[in-house]
């Protein structure tokens, strides 16, 4: 009977001994392959991160080295009814920026504006709470803002270049050369922009009648 115990016994640890390294390299094999994919989706996480930080400054890559405006992509508005008006209430009749309400499409919930301005002149800085893109048409149009990495940039855009714009994205625009700029824009609500606080300036103050002469 005691034999019998001691050969059990024996028979029982060899399999253990036997058994022992195939479930340690089988967990090992599962460790690494779990390693490597928590590694894959780190990485397409991160991947995708940077893509939407920077899917605004690919849709506004420098052009300012193309002398000739691409004509096959520059829309074919007809400007000759537009009915130009200023960009605010507030802002001064002096002031050459205008705008005008194109078209509305209800079926996509789509306004087209066209924004007009003077060569060498400087909008103030604005924004939409609505996404939307916009094409030149005329001119040059100097997008200043800053990239993924937070720092400055200045992108010109010419005639037949398209920009996304995404919504809340804070645009400081101006205008270069020699013509006038006109840009088409199309947002996807209402045209809402929105300024910060006294984008036109302080409005100069009207002054006191002269006394001299008076009795």
């Amino acid at each position: 009977m005691l034999r019998r115990r001691l050969t059990s016994t024996s028979l029982n640890n060899g399999i253990k001994q036997e058994l022992q390294p195939d479930l340690t390299s089988t967990f090992l094999r599962f460790a690494r392959r779990l390693s490597r994919q928590v590694i894959r989706i780190i990485v397409i996480t991160a991947s995708l991160h940077v893509s939407a930080c920077s899917t605004y400054l690919s849709g506004i890559s420098d052009s300012s080295q193309k002398l000739e405006p691409d004509s096959a992509r520059i829309p074919n508005v007809d400007l000759s009814q537009a009915r130009w008006q200023k960009l605010t209430p507030t802002q001064p009749d002096q002031n050459p920026l205008r705008m005008a309400i194109l078209e509305r499409d209800d079926k996509i919930g789509a306004t087209r504006i066209a924004l007009k301005a003077p060569s060498n002149t400087s909008i103030p800085p604005h924004w939409f709470a609505v996404q939307g893109s916009c094409t030149i048409l005329q001119g040059t149009f100097v997008f200043d803002g800053v990239d993924a990495k937070g720092k400055p940039e200045r992108v010109r855009k010419r005639p037949g270049d398209f920009v996304m714009l995404p919504p809340n994205y804070i645009l400081r625009l101006s205008t270069e050369g020699t013509t006038d700029a006109v840009l088409y824009l199309t947002l996807y609500g209402e045209w809402s922009p929105q300024f910060q606080s006294n984008p036109w300036g302080s409005p100069a103050k009207p002054s006191k009648p002269s006394l001299r002469g008076a009795n």
